[in-house]
């Protein structure tokens, strides 16, 4: 298993809660605008999902491919860079991979999760 495995996945699912707190804040303070942009939900999942057949699977599987390769080019190096160019693998998502792996690292070694905080109160 990737020393990586589950920090995208995290940093998607406190990015989820951001946006969530968001939304509840701009929901107290819109009560107008977002109620109706919140009926185009449900068409917009539709429209993504009709448009692009298992997208949600596709994403899942997107994640744990980068979270997997960079475990795998953190761990092994210029050896491990250079077996998936020969093993076809594009030179430019190869360096793009390596390029987020300190991000991930970073992103890793945070003690505890990010704090929800609960919208001020009127």
């Amino acid at each position: 298993m990737s020393v990586f495995s589950g920090v995208i996945k995290d940093l998607q699912t406190a990015g989820s809660k951001i946006k969530a707190g968001f939304v509840k804040l701009v929901a107290e303070t819109d009560n107008v605008v977002l109620p109706e942009a919140e009926k185009l939900q449900p068409l917009l999942d539709t429209v993504a999902e009709a448009t692009v057949p298992g997208s949600s699977t596709y994403v899942d599987l997107a994640i744990k491919w980068l979270e997997d390769s960079a475990g795998v080019i953190d761990a092994g190096g210029a050896a491990v860079e250079a077996n998936l160019a020969n093993a076809g693998y594009d030179a430019a998502a190869i360096a793009a991979v390596k390029g987020i792996i300190p991000a991930l690292k970073a992103a890793k070694t945070l003690s505890s999760p990010p704090v929800q905080v609960a919208p001020p109160s009127a």
